[in-house]
């Protein structure tokens, strides 16, 4: 298992490396959105199979700091301005 979580350290350590470069190809002029937002969804992808095992992990085992970890977290806040008003939202569109 050891084995396996190595793999996917060095595997998040490339695709961050991948998406460094394609942002500083496009910031150059030379590679597209399209190029960027692959590497970022490929690092993205790396990184949640990375700490895959650490989330199954506190689900099988550990409920309780599953459950203080979702109580804790923080609900973002609406901006103020365009589409926070009356009438914004899921009720409006009724």
């Amino acid at each position: 298992m050891l084995v396996a979580w190595v793999f996917l350290f060095q595997a998040v350590k490339y695709f961050e490396r991948a998406y460094e470069l394609m942002r500083t190809l496009i910031s150059s002029g030379e590679g597209t959105r399209k190029m960027v937002d692959s590497a970022r969804v490929n690092l993205g992808m790396a990184r949640g199979n990375s700490r895959m095992g650490s989330y199954l992990n506190v689900i099988n085992f550990d409920v309780k700091a599953l459950l203080l970890w979702k109580n804790r977290r923080v609900l973002p806040v609406p901006e103020t301005g365009a589409g926070t008003g009356a009438g914004a939202g899921a009720g409006a569109a009724r």
